[in-house]
């Protein structure tokens, strides 16, 4: 962003933030990437847990059923297994 319309959003939309020093911002910034990153490292799906959902789904293809049987029956009873699993 160019700095006039850099300064003139922190004037308008942020003007409770104007008298703060630049440091501050520094810090809020670090603390964003940490949790940006924080987050992708929690919620990222795992290789082999996709593999697992493209072969269930093949399945359900060759089948010539619908996908609605892979909603109603598969995904509730993986939801299962994976609370079993996890413990909750």
């Amino acid at each position: 962003m160019l700095p006039n319309k850099l300064k003139r959003h922190l004037e308008t939309t942020h003007s409770n933030l104007q008298g703060k020093p630049r440091d501050f911002f520094v810090r809020k910034l670090r603390e964003l990437k940490h949790q940006s990153t924080a987050l992708l490292s929690k919620v990222s799906v795992p290789t082999k847990a996709l593999l697992a959902s493209y072969k269930v789904a093949h399945r359900v293809a060759k089948c010539k059923k619908p996908h609605t049987i892979a909603e109603e029956l598969i995904l509730p009873a993986a939801v299962d297994m994976v609370s079993v699993m996890i413990g909750e």
